[in-house]
């Protein structure tokens, strides 16, 4: 089969993946992004980082970080260093809620890999790797 061939039945198949209901919409996803990326970055982010990392305007970044402040999921303080820019950090209570997610998507990846003998899974896991490693800089967003 075509390396094409083979991108549009991975494509078609890729909207079977989730069958359950959604009870998140895209905001509330990119919310979550946005939270691990702080998480990630030793908690601590300037609103210009979350922008070039997720690849969205700083409109977007300002929605989100402002959603994410009523929640209480994030603290906003003015660097002492640069008076322009304010540093984000995640606060407990933002750390519980992606604690909470991520044991969501265990759980979902769980369920979906669960018809994979072990070796499957082993294999699974390895070719996914291998793809995030060497090929996510040729993919296009759009």
């Amino acid at each position: 089969m075509e390396k094409e061939e083979i991108a549009k039945k991975i494509y078609e198949l890729s909207s079977h993946i989730n069958k359950e209901p959604c009870h998140m919409n895209n905001q509330v996803k990119g919310l979550f992004l946005i939270l691990r990326y702080i998480d990630d970055s030793d908690g601590e982010v300037i609103a210009e980082d979350i922008r070039e990392h997720l690849q969205i305007s700083s409109a977007r970044v300002s929605i989100a970080l402002n959603t994410l402040f009523l929640k209480k999921f994030i603290t906003r303080k003015r660097s002492s260093l640069d008076k322009r820019k304010t540093i984000i950090k995640i606060t407990e209570e933002g750390k519980k809620a992606l604690y909470k997610e991520k044991e969501r998507v265990i759980s979902n990846i769980d369920k979906l890999i669960s018809s994979l003998s072990d070796e499957e899974q082993e294999e699974f896991l390895y070719l996914i790797s291998k793809i995030v490693k060497g090929g996510i800089e040729d993919v296009k967003t759009y």
